[in-house]
């Protein structure tokens, strides 16, 4: 005998399943033959775009994260001029230490630009997956 709810094997005579404790006597509770094994998954459609949805999502994620990170450390850097440039002398001077902040600027923007352009590229595939996925 076998129990039609787990599909463990029932000793005769048994009022409940050991496996998982269902009640053996209700009429069409037992089986003569194992009942086929059914994976609860495969009843359900899996989505193939799904995780690499996701994944895509979290690299976006992280990437505005030090793209904000990085506005920061460039504001900061400007505020830092802001704040020095009316101590400064006109002239040479002052187009002295405006040429050291677009300098101390310059690995900033860059890195900035170089994260724009990961986030539209990743931003273009998760569009496409989503297109994918609608279909």
């Amino acid at each position: 005998m076998f129990c039609t709810q787990c599909g463990a094997h029932a000793a005769d005579g048994a009022r409940f399943c050991e496996n998982c404790g269902a009640s053996l006597q209700a009429p069409g509770a037992v089986a003569q033959v194992a009942p086929a094994k059914t994976n609860r998954r495969a009843s359900k459609p899996t989505d193939p775009y799904q995780e690499q949805i996701r994944q895509l999502k979290l690299q976006i994620r992280q990437l505005k994260l030090e793209l904000k990170r990085i506005n920061t450390e460039m504001a900061a850097i400007r505020a830092q001029y802001n704040q020095t440039s009316s101590f400064v002398p006109g002239g040479l001077l002052k187009r002295l230490d405006k040429d050291i902040e677009d300098a101390r600027l310059w690995g900033p923007q860059k890195k900035k630009q170089e994260l724009q352009q990961q986030i539209m590229y990743l931003e273009q595939q998760l569009l496409g997956l989503q297109q994918q996925q609608a279909q």
